[in-house]
């Protein structure tokens, strides 16, 4: 069951990574630092964040 659930979850994360993609390209003031996110630490993702949002 939990290999189901795992998969199922896999799966719907690729979309929603897909459709992201897709906005990213299509948006013009995409920013290049952010694109990457997923490469960093938890830590450094805040401070992006931060730095963007506030």
């Amino acid at each position: 069951m939990l290999f189901v659930i795992q998969q199922t979850t896999n799966r719907q994360t690729g979309a929603i990574l897909l459709k992201l993609d897709e906005l990213i390209v299509t948006s013009a003031t995409a920013r290049d630092e952010v694109i990457d996110a997923e490469r960093r630490d938890t830590a450094e993702q805040e401070k992006l964040h931060d730095r963007l949002h506030h």
